[in-house]
């Protein structure tokens, strides 16, 4: 039902036959394009995958903790060209939204 205020005071109107049921086609839509959505997403999914994926998780968790501190040594290099990388970006991104934002 609508609310309209008048003065202060809410009033409630009950809709039109029209209204309540262009209202009630309006979320079958909805709700049709929603399940046909997850049908065809659920057609694509390769679920062997799904289905495995907290295994991969558990390998590469495996492999990663606890670190090799041995190698950090071998990442110096590495890691300040992702940070240098990172920066350049960003102050790009700045220099090239500024502009757009002002």
């Amino acid at each position: 039902m609508p609310i309209s205020e008048r003065n202060g005071v809410k009033i409630w109107r009950v809709r039109d036959r029209k209204a309540q049921f262009l209202r009630w086609a309006a979320w079958m839509v909805g709700v049709m394009a929603f399940i046909l959505a997850a049908k065809t997403i659920s057609d694509k999914t390769e679920w062997f995958y799904v289905y495995t994926a907290s295994d991969a998780a558990n390998d590469i968790l495996s492999r990663a903790f606890p670190p090799k501190w041995s190698y950090i040594n071998q990442l110096w290099r590495p890691i300040w060209d992702t940070f240098n990388i990172a920066t350049l970006g960003t102050i790009f991104a700045l220099l090239i939204a500024a502009p757009v934002a002002f």
